[in-house]
This record gives C-alpha cells, sequence and structure tokens, in this order.
C-alpha cells in the first residue's frame, strides 16, 4: 500500500506547576485517501518530511510557512477523558 506525508501536529503544553510537554504526531494519507497516523520508523519520504517539519518548528520564533488549513481534512479529533 501506497503512502504519502500529509502534516505533522505539534502540541505544546504548559502546565500551571511549570511543567512542559512538546509531542509530534506524523500523519500520512494512504491511496485510498485516507488520513492515519504514521507508526514505526519514519524512513524515506516521511522521515524527510517529518525531520524538516521538526527542525522548521523548532526554529528561534517557530516556523515561518503560513499555510491555509481545512480542518475537513484532518482525522477525527480522539476525546480525552476527563480524571
Amino acid at each position: 500500500m501506497s503512502i504519502e506525508p500529509a502534516f505533522v501536529e505539534f502540541v505544546f503544553r504548559v502546565h500551571a506547576d511549570g511543567r512542559r510537554e512538546r509531542s509530534a504526531e506524523v500523519y500520512v494519507r494512504r491511496e485510498d485517501g485516507k488520513l492515519v497516523t504514521a507508526t514505526g520508523r519514519l524512513e524515506g519520504e516521511i522521515g524527510a518530511f517529518a525531520a524538516e517539519a521538526v527542525a522548521e518548528a523548532t526554529q528561534e520564533g517557530g516556523g515561518v510557512r503560513r499555510v491555509p488549513i481545512d480542518g475537513r481534512s484532518f482525522p477525527p479529533a480522539r476525546r480525552r477523558r476527563s480524571r
């Protein structure tokens, strides 16, 4: 099955107690058009795409690229359970 890079979603959280969390999730588009999370080792075209996105996001002042996003193409948001 063929896949191509779609986008990288970055989450930066700053908690009231000063803790900081950073995470990134790489999404790919399958040949059937469905967006899914990339799993396993990121190699080849997907690895290069993810590395470039991470490098851009960690540059001083954040990224320089501004791209309009159509949220309708995103996978459904995962619901968080309250504790």
